[in-house]
């Protein structure tokens, strides 16, 4: 049995949802009348002040799925020797927060 649900469904690439906005616009004898909000699945039975809006939503599929992304960096071993010039990382890093650092450079086997 393939029927459509009573308040929504899913139609090819979306979903359609078929439910009820009831508005009430708070008491008319405060001053700092609030108005109130409800959402039902069915009609509503309305009490009196209160109006009734039926809302079709309609919304993609997509809107539901988590991206994911995948990637996948190989880094491949020099060649040539890697040299670290200190004094231009220092002058790159002053210009940068506009402090002076004292940058050194240091084996990764010397744990000093």
């Amino acid at each position: 049995m393939n029927t459509p649900a009573r308040f929504g469904h899913i139609d090819g690439n979306a979903v359609n949802i078929d439910c009820w906005l009831t508005i009430h616009p708070g008491d008319a004898r405060n001053w700092n009348r609030r108005p109130s909000v409800r959402l039902t699945a069915g009609e509503p039975a309305l009490n009196r002040g209160e109006r009734a809006i039926n809302v079709k939503l309609t919304l993609p599929l997509a809107l539901f799925e988590a991206p994911s992304i995948v990637a996948r960096i190989d880094v491949a071993e020099p060649t040539a020797p890697v040299t670290i010039d200190a004094s231009a990382v220092a002058d790159a890093v002053k210009s940068a927060i506009g402090m002076d650092v004292d940058v050194r450079v240091a084996n990764p086997e010397d744990k000093s």
